[in-house]
């Protein structure tokens, strides 16, 4: 009787772990931030787009990758024209503020590239 209590106390511990490993595997897809999520091969971006305020979080599927070595550029296009803006490192995103075309359809395309690597073009549109 007690080897039957061991074995399944150790089955419930082991199950636990693959649980946790798993969970890390697969990071969360959905925002973190209230935007709009893309998964590239490399990284998630994550866009908060605000009339007044961008914001571009960029997560290495499980950790926020740092700002400082990366650089970021949007192009905002609601209809026939765009409006490209140079997005600046922020505190674990970049940032820009200002006044921006955005709503419902607006596409948005972000072109991030990091130090000697080549540029990743990431696509959004707005809900």
């Amino acid at each position: 009787m007690m080897s039957q209590t061991v074995v399944a106390a150790a089955s419930l511990v082991l199950r636990a772990a693959a649980f946790a490993s798993c969970a890390d595997a697969g990071h969360s897809k959905g925002p973190l931030e209230g935007g709009i999520v893309a998964e590239t091969k490399d990284a998630d971006y994550e866009l908060v787009a605000k009339p007044d305020a961008l914001y571009l979080y960029v997560r290495e599927h499980v950790r926020r990758s740092d700002t400082f070595e990366i650089e970021a550029r949007v192009t905002l296009s609601p209809g026939k024209s765009g409006q490209v803006v140079d997005l600046r490192p922020g505190p674990g995103r970049f940032e820009a503020t200002g006044d921006f075309r955005v709503g419902r359809g607006t596409r948005v395309v972000a072109v991030v590239t990091r130090l000697e690597k080549p540029a990743t073009t990431v696509r959004f549109v707005l809900k």
